[in-house]
C-alpha cells in the first residue's frame, strides 16, 4: 500500500491468516447467498481478532464462498480429471473427468475483491489503496445471519454475524454496483 499497490488476501478457512491480518490488506472473508438471495456468514470462512495487531478483526469485506464441509459454491472449469475434479466429485455433483470443479473458500473470495478493486481504479486511477478500502467497506451489504468457521473463533462456536460492521463479516459482502456508483 506504500506505492500505491492494492492487496487484498484471503483471511483462510478455519485458520488464522498472517497476511490478511495486516492493517493495510484488504482481508477477503466469506458470505453464503441461497437460491432466494437470503445471506449469511459463511461457517467456511475464517473471522478473528489480530494477536498481532491490536484492534485489528478480520475479515474487512466479503466475496462469495460456500459452507463446511467442503464449501461446493462456485463451478469453475478444471482439467478433465485432474485431481481437483477427480477428488471433488465425490461430492460437488460434478463427474470425475467432466472438467468441472465446484467449490470455494476465502482463496476465491480475494480475487473477487481483487476484480472489484480492478474496476475502481479503472473508474478513477488516482485511488489510494485506504480510498479502496474506504469504499469497499461502506457500500457493502450488510450480513445479519450466520457465523464464521467455529476453528477460527478461541471459543469454537464461530465469530457471529450482525447488524452492521461485525467480527464474521467484517463490512458485509461487496457491491459491485454502489462502490463503482461510489466513484
Amino acid at each position: 500500500m506504500k506505492r500505491g499497490v492494492v492487496i487484498v488476501f484471503s483471511a483462510g478457512n478455519g485458520h488464522y491468516s498472517f497476511p490478511g491480518q495486516m492493517p493495510e490488506i484488504i482481508s477477503a472473508g466469506g458470505v453464503y447467498v441461497d437460491q432466494n438471495g437470503t445471506m449469511r456468514a459463511s461457517d467456511y470462512a475464517s473471522a478473528f481478532t489480530s494477536l498481532i495487531y491490536s484492534g485489528r478483526s478480520v475479515p474487512d469485506v466479503c466475496g462469495l464462498v460456500g459452507l463446511l464441509p467442503h464449501a461446493t459454491y462456485i463451478s469453475l472449469p478444471v482439467s478433465s480429471g485432474c485431481e481437483i475434479d477427480r477428488e471433488n466429485a465425490a461430492f460437488d455433483g460434478t463427474t470425475s473427468t467432466d472438467g468441472w470443479g465446484v467449490f470455494s473458500g476465502t482463496s476465491a473470495a480475494a480475487p473477487q475483491l481483487a476484480g472489484l478493486c480492478a474496476l475502481l481504479l479503472q473508474a478513477d486511477p488516482h485511488l489510494s489503496p485506504g480510498d479502496i478500502k474506504a469504499i469497499l467497506r461502506r457500500t457493502a451489504r450488510d450480513v445479519t445471519k450466520g457465523h464464521a468457521n467455529p476453528a477460527s473463533d478461541p471459543k469454537g462456536v464461530g465469530v457471529p454475524a450482525g447488524a452492521g460492521e461485525d467480527g464474521a463479516t467484517g463490512a458485509g459482502l461487496v457491491d459491485a454496483l454502489a462502490a463503482v456508483k461510489q466513484v
